[in-house]
Order: C-alpha cells, then sequence, then structure tokens
C-alpha cells in the first residue's frame, strides 16, 4: 500500500509496461459490470484504441467543450423547472418524484417544495447530462435508466466479491435485475447505431439516434470493424454510462450542500460567477404564474476564472472522496520517498526506498492520504479557499496538489474535466435560480459518508425548503 504523495507520484509517472492492467480490468468488466467470461478476447486488441476515443472525446478541445455545452444547454434549460410546486407526482419532473417532493412554505410565507437533497441533486443532473454522449432516445425509451444505474451502483462493492444472485440480499438482487435491464438497452441503442451506420430503415423509437454523442458513435465503429459481439458491446458501454453517472452526481450533491451550509460562501460564490451567469428576466406567464428567468452560464468562464469556486469543487472531492487504484507490478522497480514526505515526527529522518516485486500488487488508498492530519492542516473540515493561490502577478488560481480524486497514471479517470465543469455549471445555476433552507429546525447538517467506489453517498437524509429566489 503506497501512501506518502512522493510514492504516489512515483507509481503514477512509471511508464505502463511496469503494471499488467488487464487481469484486473477483465475481472472488472466481467464480475462488477457482468460481462461474458471471453470477454476480453474482443475487448484486449482494442483496448488501447477505446482509450484514445474517450482521451480525444471527452479530455480535448473542441470535443470536451462540445459534450459540455449539450449539458449546461439542458441546465440552462431545466434549472427553472427544478421544483413545480405541483402537489401530485404525475406533474412533477422526474427529479421531484424521486426526492420526495411534497408543497409547504417558507418561514416568510412563500411558495416552497419540500425535497431529500441527494436525490433531487444526483437525478436531475443525470437527466441533463446523459444526453451529452448516448443521446435522447435511449433514456426517453428507458424511463427507468437513472434508477437501474442507481441500483446497480449500490451493489458494486458486493459484485466486486463475486456473490451470487441467489443470496438473500436484496440490494444485491435488485442490482443484478437492473444490470440487466441496463445490458438490454444498450444492446438495442448498438443495433440502432449499426442500422443507422449502414443505411437502414430504423423504428420510430430510435429517431433521433444522430445525436448520440461521437464518443460513442466512434466506439460502435470500432466494435463493428473487429466483430466485437452486442454483449460485449452493451457492458462496456455500461463502464461509460456507470463512469458518467456514479461519481459525478453525487460530488454535484456534496459541492452544493457544503456551499449552502457555510455562512456566507454561497452569496460569495454567486458573486464571483456573476460575470458569467446571466438571468433575463420573462415576466408573467399567465394566471397570474410568474416565469424563471431564462438562464445562459458560461461554463469556459467559470472554470477559468472562478478560484473561488473552484477551490470548493476540490475541498469538496478531498472530503467527499475516497477512490482509491489497483495495479499488478510486471517488472521490478524501487521508488524513495522525498524529504518532505517526512512530516511531523517523523521530520528530519532519512528518506527511505522501497521495492516493488513483478508479481505483487500495489493499492493506492488516495482517500486515506487526503484526510490525513500530516498533509493537511484541519483535515476534517470544509475550508473554501484552502486550495487557491497567488502567482507572481497576483492572479489567483487554485492548485491541486495531493489531493487525486480522480487517481493518476494510465488508469485516470477520462471524464475528469467533464465533471469537473458539469458539477460547477449545475450548482451556480441551482444557486442562482433557487433559494434553500433546512428542514431541520437546527440548521444545516452535514450527514456521514457511506463508502462507494469513489465519491461517498451520505448516511442520512438532508430534507430541505426550495423556494424562487427574489431577483
Amino acid at each position: 500500500m503506497v501512501h506518502s504523495p512522493s510514492l504516489v507520484q512515483g507509481v503514477y509517472s512509471k511508464r505502463s509496461d511496469y503494471f499488467s492492467y488487464d487481469e484486473f480490468l477483465n475481472y472488472i468488466f466481467v464480475n462488477v459490470f457482468g460481462g461474458p467470461k471471453r470477454s476480453w478476447k474482443q475487448l484486449g486488441p482494442i483496448v488501447d484504441k477505446l482509450t484514445s476515443y474517450s482521451l480525444s472525446h471527452i479530455l480535448r478541445e473542441p470535443s470536451l467543450s462540445n459534450l459540455v455545452d449539450i449539458t449546461v444547454k439542458n441546465i440552462e434549460d431545466h434549472a427553472g423547472s427544478f421544483v413545480s410546486f405541483m402537489p401530485g407526482s404525475i406533474d412533477q419532473s422526474y427529479w421531484e418524484r424521486t426526492s420526495g417532493a411534497t408543497p409547504t412554505r417558507t418561514h416568510d410565507g412563500r411558495p416552497a417544495m419540500e425535497v431529500s437533497l441527494m436525490p433531487i441533486v444526483r437525478d436531475f443532473l443525470g437527466v441533463q447530462a446523459v444526453p451529452s454522449i448516448f443521446g435522447t432516445d435511449l433514456p426517453r425509451n428507458h424511463p427507468t435508466l437513472l434508477s437501474d444505474i442507481w441500483a446497480f451502483d449500490d451493489a458494486l462493492i458486493l459484485f466486486m466479491t463475486s456473490l451470487p444472485r441467489w443470496l438473500p440480499i436484496p440490494s444485491l438482487g435488485r442490482a443484478y435485475a437492473a444490470r440487466a435491464r441496463l445490458h438490454a438497452a444498450l444492446a438495442q441503442l448498438n443495433v440502432a447505431m449499426d442500422d443507422a451506420a449502414a443505411g437502414r430503415p430504423l423504428a420510430s423509437e430510435w429517431a433521433d439516434v444522430d445525436n448520440v454523442g461521437e464518443v460513442l458513435k466512434s466506439r460502435a465503429r470500432l466494435y463493428r470493424e473487429h466483430d466485437v459481439s452486442l454483449a460485449v458491446r452493451a457492458v462496456a458501454d455500461l463502464t461509460i454510462l456507470w463512469g458518467l453517472m456514479a461519481n459525478a452526481n453525487f460530488a454535484a450533491f456534496w459541492l452544493l450542500l457544503r456551499i449552502l451550509a457555510t455562512p456566507g460562501l454561497g452569496a460569495a460564490v454567486l458573486a464571483e460567477t456573476a460575470p458569467f451567469v446571466t438571468l433575463e428576466p420573462r415576466g408573467d406567464g399567465g394566471f397570474g404564474v410568474e416565469q424563471s428567468p431564462r438562464l445562459q452560464i458560461d461554463h469556459r468562464g467559470l472554470a477559468a476564472s472562478c478560484p473561488l469556486l473552484k477551490s470548493c469543487y476540490v475541498e469538496s472531492l478531498r472530503l467527499d472522496s475516497a477512490p482509491w487504484a489497483i495495479k499488478k507490478v510486471t517488472k521490478d522497480f524501487t521508488l524513495t520517498e522525498k524529504a518532505e514526505d517526512l512530516v511531523g515526527a517523523h521530520a528530519g529522518d532519512t528518506p527511505q526506498t522501497y521495492s516493488f516485486k513483478a508479481g505483487t500488487f500495489v493499492e493506492v488508498p488516495i482517500g486515506l492520504h487526503m484526510t490525513d492530519p500530516k498533509y493537511f492542516e484541519e483535515p476534517d473540515t470544509f475550508i473554501p479557499d484552502r486550495h487557491i493561490k497567488k502567482g507572481k502577478d497576483g492572479e489567483e488560481f487554485v492548485e491541486w496538489g495531493s489531493v487525486k480524486p480522480y487517481g493518476g497514471g494510465k488508469t485516470i479517470c477520462k471524464g475528469r474535466l467533464f465533471a469537473e465543469r458539469e458539477i460547477m455549471a449545475n450548482t451556480v445555476a441551482l444557486l442562482a435560480m433557487w433559494e434553500f433552507e433546512p428542514v431541520d429546525e437546527q440548521g444545516w447538517k452535514l450527514p456521514g459518508h457511506v463508502r462507494s467506489s469513489g465519491v461517498s453517498k451520505p448516511d442520512k437524509d438532508v430534507r430541505v425548503r426550495v423556494s424562487r429566489r427574489r431577483f
């Protein structure tokens, strides 16, 4: 287990031929995502190309901004209907129904909706983000898509242990069924993409398959070239869908909650981001109902010129994610820790050199370091500006330092820049359009963590009242 920052950086900076990924990836692909046992025979020869397509379309411009543009446009269009104030679930949005939304009043008597903050933020962002990569047909044809992703994700650790379906664990049984539905949905999407590419007529439910993101289309072309089976393709695309949803949506909840729970921080974030957020009043929509302002967000400006918001984002990931990485060593090597890693009681000690032998496994428990008091003052406290530094010209910027919630090296999360921009845009949109107050009379209380594969889940419900911001 590698813990100190210099050793972690040393592991991540080693060439990929020092580690074997295939054995571990195949285990995850088969046991967690449900692939056929011989899946890697089909995917192994093309996995590097699949990775390069992800790099091209999710990490690099202009493809990155094109993906974010779609998600942010959806956020702009729907942030005004975050809550509807409707009493019946049939008239509510999907994200309201999953959050147990009920009409109520604020302390000063204005209309409000009481909701559970985690599911409403999680599902609101999910509905806006899925079309950027998977198009609009998939979620429309499979209305249980998001709930199936969450059921699958809830049992991810259980899947890692290869537990059989027949064990009397309710969450495991639900997850197996959800995973099967996800496989079927993604197989149908691949059939539709193949038909569209071949010029064959499409069923009416796949009329808009052309708006699937280029990252998925490029993968589909590679699948066809190498005759990858539909079963394997569906599972491979499930890894993309799960990666798009599983961590970013929970990170968006934690970031919003921490900003709301820190006195004065919401106002400071709104002031900093104001140059990049446009609210255009639309007046009375009829029947005395005030329309929400028209919203426009410059996500490029948020990413480049809002150090407080970005520092809050990094700080929330530091506290609310506990990722880990596993690598199998294929060639012997040694690493020597740096003197600056020897802090506290070990300051002044002689740096140690460690040997890594072929055939052994290296685990990097990133979450342990990110709350280590040796490296972070008041490690359990949310300090909004902790990561803001000043350059020589006096310009403020955000430094990630040894905070590595997305891992590193070859296996670093390919969607990290997309996640950063969608989460910050979503947070600013909700803060700009809505006011939030805790239902608990004692004020804001942060829940504890439930361990997950990356970003933690809350161990308690957080009920809030949501009302229109007064402009």
